[in-house]
């Protein structure tokens, strides 16, 4: 069935769209005829005021947008200044009182993509900058009033992993008398403190406070204690959670939460016999604290040598602190030893000056060496070069003690991946979030970590991260107390009733907030969780059947502003789309410089260019555009995690279904820009243009508007979608689907794919628009293809129930179902 539209969607009830124009001292008016575009604008169907303002942006500016609004009532807004990504924020946060929530305010950046950079006399700016603010407009009035919706949190707040950021996280949460369960390996503040070197060596100077605060921890009726379970599920969301926990002895438990926090403790490994480490002479220093509980401070002489950079191990600093721990410790306890601490000159010794002068009185020996010649360790002696003098040195040592290994162990991998975050091998849990702009960074309660599992550290960094998350979960509870938890509105909603269950989105959502939930069938991704969700969207326009979109910027906004801008271009004009971290911040910057751009590219901003769905494509060539110019970051620079990846597949896309039309695949091109090289942004530009010079405008026959159609209601389909969902998304990935041996394999079955239900898309289409039986012969010389090829394709269709066949004086005919 066609799906094409070729109307815009219908306009949201009761839209008032108000559009200002910013004279913008030198910099527009004297270029461009506002006056002209004002005229152009004009249409009360769509625009219900008009207004030429010398900076809108400015407070007396502002003074007479907010006049405009009460009088004319506007509730969607539409500023042709100056850039977008600086101003769109400030004119967000002056009009929300005035009922403008995120998302029904636009901005046309005339100064830098229209005056300071394309020639032309006035009234040709007039018209470019006109059909941009139509477009604009056309998706501004697609969506309704965004929704806010409250969010329930409730107590207790669970503490899973039974690290030992457990017990600061717990001593804030009862501080602030909440709620609080804690599941820990075992109960016993003397065994726990036994084991402690074992995560965080040099650490005994701390015991009796750490002592206490367990003491605390154990001692309040606020903490729940869990001895020895293993998280086994967790469904839900912030603010509701289930958690599932078995025990050896006893029926699984299940627990409602408001949030999780998960306090994660790496491990320390020994060393490797590279070092000469052999576990009774040469030790790591998990092994020396072990010595000490079992035999007391040594009384010999022992070298610490922190060969960190040696392992290319970026924790020295820490390494060198836990080693001047304990040998402070030996010395304090065991007079006879004596003790040198070694170290690369390429580690800034984190010591203070009054912990040098101590050492000095401890008769603690600090020894820097020249990190471009490698110690080597003999038997009795470690050799090593000195800095000053490029000497060669010796160290005589009767125990040698190595700097620990660190990895994030088996039991805290278990608990990560059962919350839900992607544990790589090698690899700490402290997490990168997309670089999205700061009012649209969701918080981090999809995983809250603290511990030395999210990037090593010592005993008193853990648990002040342990009390700085629970002190961000007590701010939660405490707005949603007061009824002021808001969902923020540019998340994205998963539509149940279309839902399938299909797992991708949660593949391909690098924030986590996809989350699964209880239903029919067992677990179904079916919420998004809206204190995790950045809004990026790469997630809808990955969705093979549609089920998830945003309330903002969605697929249909996108469409309408497409499709408004493709049908009012020249044929020489093209559309680009620039995402706001590099395309667009370029073509500002052009701007700036006064650089020439031709006047042909109709640039419009998105969040990233992942969030574009290759439907958007599709309608673009459908409603009149000649070529789509997708302009992005560097693929090692995305701000949105992959949603560069994601584009480039759906360019392919795009350009495997123009060859099938008969067009050429260049139409549609992906280039990658630095926002601090504008020359690079023109020069891409004229590139492209060049390439459209040379292919010239589509002809536009009934054939290829036949294909075009195709073309964008194959993109409805949820096997192609499907498909191109599950390939390659990411850099690091090496697997590709249905066990395609490699990429070449994986492209030519994407291929076969598309030119399958390609065609059968062209039947469906024909027998749509002839509204009447066909004979294969009819439909093989109208689509221009053998007979064999048709029937083939009408058999399949009518075994499915698509195609219906009958037989009239016993020759077949051939209609829609």
């Amino acid at each position: 069935m066609m799906h094409t539209v070729k109307s815009p969607p219908k306009p949201a009830d009761g839209v008032r769209c108000g559009v200002f124009l910013c004279e913008c001292g030198p910099k527009i008016a004297p270029k461009v005829d506002l006056t002209a575009m004002a005229k152009l604008l004009r249409d009360p169907g769509v625009v219900t005021h008009i207004g030429i303002l010398p900076f809108p942006c400015l407070r007396p500016g502002l003074e007479k947008v907010k006049a405009a609004i009460a009088r004319k009532k506007l509730n969607r807004l539409v500023v042709a200044g100056c850039e977008r990504r600086i101003l769109l924020k400030k004119f967000e946060q002056e009009l929300e009182g005035l009922g403008f929530k995120q998302g029904l305010i636009d901005m046309v950046n005339l100064r830098d993509h229209v005056a300071q950079v394309n020639p032309g006399e006035p009234a040709d700016l007039a018209r470019k900058g006109a059909k941009l603010i139509k477009a604009s407009l056309a998706g501004l009035r697609t969506i309704g009033t965004p929704s806010e919706t409250k969010i329930d949190f409730h107590e207790p707040i669970m503490i899973l992993g039974g690290g030992i950021a457990t017990y600061g996280a717990a001593q804030e949460l009862l501080r602030q008398g909440i709620k609080t369960i804690i599941a820990v390996p075992f109960k016993d503040m003397e065994e726990e403190l036994r084991r402690l070197h074992e995560r965080y060596p040099g650490e005994r100077h701390y015991h009796d406070r750490l002592r206490q605060l367990m003491g605390e921890v154990y001692d309040s009726p606020l903490v729940q204690t869990i001895i020895g379970g293993t998280v086994e599920k967790v469904l839900g969301r912030v603010g509701e959670y289930h958690v599932t926990i078995s025990f050896a002895d006893q029926p699984p438990q299940e627990y409602r939460v408001g949030t999780i926090i998960a306090a994660l403790d790496a491990e320390i490994l020994d060393q490797e016999s590279e070092f000469g480490h052999d576990g009774v002479r040469v030790l790591s220093q998990r092994e020396m604290e072990e010595s000490i509980w079992l035999h007391g401070p040594p009384e010999h002489r022992l070298v610490f040598w922190i060969n960190d950079v040696e392992m290319d191990q970026p924790y020295g600093q820490l390494s060198a602190r836990a080693a001047w721990r304990t040998a402070s410790y030996i010395r304090e306890h065991s007079p006879q030893a004596r003790m040198a601490i070694l170290y690369n000159h390429l580690i800034s010794f984190p010591l203070s000056t009054s912990e040098r002068r101590r050492g000095r009185e401890l008769g603690i020996s600090l020894v820097v060496y020249d990190g471009n010649t490698r110690p080597s360790v003999q038997s009795g002696y470690l050799t090593f070069t000195r800095l000053d003098d490029q000497v060669e040195h010796e160290l005589p040592w009767d125990q040698l003690v190595l700097s620990p290994r660190w990895r994030i162990g088996p039991a805290a991998s278990k608990t990560a991946n059962t919350l839900g975050k992607k544990v790589i091998e090698g690899v700490f849990l402290e997490r990168y979030p997309q670089m999205v702009m700061p009012h649209e960074v969701a918080l981090d309660e999809k995983l809250p970590i603290a511990g030395s599992a999210r990037q090593p550290c010592d005993l008193l960094e853990a648990l002040r991260q342990g009390r700085q998350t629970a002190k961000k979960k007590a701010a939660l509870l405490g707005k949603a107390r007061a009824g002021k938890l808001l969902a923020v509105l540019n998340v994205c909603q998963v539509d149940a009733n279309l839902c399938t269950s299909c797992t991708l989105c949660r593949e391909i959502c690098d924030c986590g907030a996809i989350e699964p939930w209880e239903g029919l069938g067992g677990s179904t991704p079916r919420i998004v969780d809206p204190l995790v969700c950045t809004g990026d969207a790469t997630c809808a326009a990955a969705c093979p059947h549609l089920a998830i979109s945003s309330q903002i910027y969605n697929t249909a906004r996108h469409e309408a502003t497409v499709a408004s801008l493709a049908q009012q271009l020249n044929d020489d004009e093209v559309i680009g789309f620039g995402c706001q971290w590099s395309g667009i911040p370029a073509a500002d910057h052009a701007g700036l410089r006064g650089l020439t751009v031709s006047p042909r590219l109709y640039l419009l901003p998105l969040q990233c260019l992942g969030q574009l769905d290759p439907l958007v494509m599709g309608r673009a060539f459908l409603e009149g555009a000649n070529g789509l110019l997708l302009i992005g970051c560097r693929p090692e620079e995305c701000h949105h995690s992959y949603g560069l990846d994601h584009t480039w597949s759906r360019v392919l896309l795009l350009k495997k279904l123009l060859s099938l039309c008969g067009l050429e695949r260049e139409r549609i091109t992906l280039a990658h820009c630095d926002l601090n090289k504008p020359q690079q942004y023109v020069r891409t530009v004229e590139s492209f243009l060049a390439t459209m010079d040379r292919l010239g405008p589509i002809v536009r026959d009934e054939a290829t508007l036949n294909r075009l159609r195709a073309t964008y209601d194959t993109l409805h389909n949820a096997r192609v979608r499907w498909v191109l969902g599950v390939s390659l998304r990411c850099p690091g990935e090496t697997t590709y689907p249905s066990q395609m041996p490699n990429p070449l394999a994986y492209d030519q079955a994407l291929t076969d794919i598309i030119s399958e239900e390609f065609f059968r898309t062209r039947i469906t289409n024909l027998l749509q628009r002839r509204a009447r039986p066909l004979q294969l012969h009819d439909i093989a010389q109208a689509l221009e293809v053998e007979k064999e090829q048709a029937y083939n394709c009408l058999r399949e269709l009518n075994g499915e129930g698509v195609v219906s066949r009958i037989f009239i004086n016993r020759t077949p005919y051939y209609s829609l179902q």
